[in-house]
């Protein structure tokens, strides 16, 4: 009787089978690879992330309303930082804060052309809403598509509960025309309030810093840009898989057949139908004896 082990090793096709088997399930599935041309096609292409389209944006310092007072003037270099920061950690824009000593600010120093050139004028800090002439036309030297004045307009701190209110201008400007950039900008309050009796004036102005900072971040970020990513639907990612599983058991029930039932199959076909044919016959019923008829003459 002729066992499955033996029959497999009789067969070579049911080998190659074997070996094919084995290389499906060794490699990953090609579609989780490689797009398909229908997935490729189908992929819109990706949204601009940017509002406006602007992509880099150059941060000029602060201004002071007259009317703001000295307080208000010191919590500038604070503000910049809080913008730039919040920018930074959406990532919507490529931001540069403004100083004189940039590479190519120090080379537009060095120039004697006026147009190319920059003087000790133009880059005067700091940068409010009447500047924009010659921040236009820095930001232009420098290469950004946009620039950011600020300007803080007002401060208050309620004597009683200590509460601090900032007002504060902010507006993007494009760099190739000087005008401000529709919907980019414009006045914030910014509120900080003690969460503690300890609390120092400096954290709660830092906390109306934070405030005004993040409203004004919200407003040039617009539309967050992780809603513009392109996914793929859950059944286009999982057709392919799902392809090469349907694939896998068809092979892998093929191989099992042919084990169960190699003897009947190419190969060592000879030995295999002889078995069948011994089989055959020994599982037949018996034939009946027979009979002889003997005749005597008298």
């Amino acid at each position: 009787m002729c066992t499955p082990a033996s029959s497999l090793r009789r067969a070579p096709w049911a080998r190659w089978l074997a070996a094919l088997l084995t290389l499906a399930l060794a490699c990953p599935p090609l579609g989780l690879l490689l797009p398909t041309a229908a997935q490729a096609q189908a992929a819109p292409a990706p949204a601009s992330t940017t509002p406006g389209g602007v992509k880099s944006i150059l941060l000029f310092p602060a201004a002071t309303a007259s009317a703001a007072g000295d307080t208000a003037a010191s919590l500038t270099p604070r503000l910049d930082d809080a913008i730039k920061l919040r920018l930074n950690t959406v990532g919507v824009y490529t931001v540069t804060g403004f100083t004189k000593f940039l590479p190519a600010v120090q080379r537009a120093l060095n120039e004697a052309d006026a147009t190319s050139g920059l003087t000790d004028a133009d880059i005067r800090t700091p940068f409010g809403p009447a500047d924009v002439t010659r921040a236009r036309k820095v930001a232009t030297i420098i290469g950004t598509d946009a620039f950011l004045l600020t300007s803080v307009q007002s401060y208050s701190q309620d004597a009683t509960s200590r509460r601090v209110t900032l007002l504060v201008n902010s507006r993007l400007y494009d760099s190739q025309t000087g005008a401000p950039l529709p919907g980019l900008g414009g006045v914030f309050s910014g509120t900080g309030a003690p969460t503690a009796a300890s609390d120092t004036d400096e954290a709660i102005q830092q906390a109306a810093i934070n405030d005004a900072a993040a409203r004004i971040a919200s407003s040039l970020n617009g539309a967050s840009p992780h809603a513009q990513r392109v996914v793929a639907p859950t059944s286009q990612r999982g057709s392919n898989h799902d392809a090469q599983t349907a694939l896998l058991v068809v092979l892998g029930g093929a191989l099992l057949y042919a084990i169960l039932n190699g003897s009947h199959f190419g190969g060592g076909g000879g030995g295999g139908s002889n078995s069948s044919s011994s089989s055959s016959t020994s599982s037949g019923p018996p034939s009946p004896p027979s009979t002889t008829t003997t005749t005597t003459t008298p």
